[in-house]
């Protein structure tokens, strides 16, 4: 019996991963990594007697559910002799490994109140052509097992590859400060758990001051990544929205810890997305932050750290304040705003509220392209312009 490690996941797949050219707006094709998960109230509820046990042993129900899940995708695998199964460890217990011929595996293991799927990193283009797959194996039988993605349960966190920020120090910055600028993403319109990925707004007013104390006197163009994110560690995200929790760094909207590893399998996870309601969600979700990375990168100076101490934002404001993010990436409000809550998707953004005085367009002075000497901002220009009906063809064939 072989055994499986999550944690090198990235690292397995940069020995074997193809190169893809795909159509959009960047330098470089980068890898995401993906956590799906599933629970149900039952579960929910055991979980929530023992917040901090994870393991299959200690939730009876969630166990039981494991294994009926199991049963069904091994069935599948047999029925279709499309892939195999294995039994290997993920980073709490036990873990289903599904295998297929072209490479491409996830494994179903267990999270706090929750089972959790885990993918081989791919990207945007690489996962568009095992949507159908994943749909088949994850969630329609997880569904057949009772299994659903839950609001509160575990979490639909998202590990983007070191090597998509081509480690410019400013791209990284940027992007952090750019995503805490705009608290109301994780207030709502993206996710809402304080306590597993809280934004620096719902931290402690001393840790907003280190913040901008830090970026006031760090310089991007002459530091390192690694010094970036040891200063953040040290002095910033030092204490979770919940103290009690403990791993300060690790429970923010953010964990960067992965991001000191071997740079082959470092990551960034963005913790604050809520868990995905179907693959369709989780390609609308690696696209934006794909197109919100690549847009970052053209920066040449520091985004300013709009300072929010707000703890709540009506619907309407978490709204308009993605709207506004969606408006600096050129990305169609009729196609993403399917990923807001469902309470919140007939709901028009107005304009009104603002979530950042600026727009990422005033940054972008320029765009150079490594493999094109000549590329200028006109023909950056041109390419985002093109790239609307572009997008409209493509996310009409993911959604089909």
């Amino acid at each position: 019996m072989k055994t499986f490690f999550i944690s090198i996941l990235f690292l397995l797949s940069l020995n074997s991963q193809a190169s893809f050219l795909c159509t959009q707006v960047h330098q470089i094709d980068y890898l995401f990594g993906l956590e799906f998960t599933f629970s149900n109230a039952q579960i929910v509820s055991e979980g929530n007697r023992n917040p901090k046990a994870p393991s299959l042993d200690e939730n009876p129900l969630k166990k039981e559910h494991w294994e009926n899940w199991l049963l069904k995708i091994q069935k599948k695998c047999l029925a279709s002799g499309d892939c195999t199964t294995d039994m290997g460890y993920d980073k709490h217990d036990r873990a289903l490994i599904v295998s297929f011929e072209d490479g491409f595996f996830f494994t179903v293991g267990s999270d706090s109140a929750a089972l959790e799927v885990n993918a081989k990193p791919y990207t945007t283009q690489a996962y568009h052509d095992v949507l159908k797959r994943m749909d088949e194996y994850v969630f329609k039988t997880a569904k057949e097992v009772g299994l659903v993605p839950h609001d509160r349960a575990g979490g639909g966190h998202i590990h983007i590859s070191r090597k998509a920020f081509e480690e410019k120090t400013l791209a990284f910055q940027n992007f952090l400060v750019d995503f805490q600028n705009r608290p109301e993403l994780i207030y709502g319109a993206l996710g809402n758990h304080l306590g597993n990925s809280a934004p620096l707004a719902a931290l402690k007013p001393a840790q907003r001051d280190a913040f901008q104390n830090l970026l006031n006197d760090f310089n991007p163009k002459t530091s390192s990544i690694n010094e970036l994110v040891r200063r953040l560690s040290n002095e910033v995200f030092t204490e979770g929205y919940i103290a009690d929790w403990g791993h300060g760094d690790y429970y923010q909207a953010f964990n960067m810890t992965r991001m000191m590893n071997d740079k082959n399998s470092a990551t960034l996870e963005i913790r604050s997305f809520r868990p995905q309601e179907s693959v369709e969600a989780f390609q609308l979700q690696i696209y934006l932050l794909e197109t919100w990375v690549n847009k970052i990168k053209i920066m040449k100076e520091p985004i300013p750290y709009i300072r929010k101490d707000r703890h709540e934002y009506t619907g309407q404001e978490i709204v308009d304040a993605y709207a506004q993010l969606l408006e600096s990436l050129n990305l169609p409000w009729d196609r993403f705003s399917v990923l807001l809550p469902s309470h919140l998707r007939q709901m028009r953004p107005k304009s009104a509220y603002r979530s950042v005085p600026y727009s990422l367009n005033d940054f972008a002075t320029e765009y150079k392209n490594p493999n094109d000497s000549s590329a200028t901002t006109d023909i950056f220009k041109k390419k985002v312009k093109d790239k609307a009906e572009e997008l409209k063809s493509w996310i009409d064939s993911v959604l089909k």
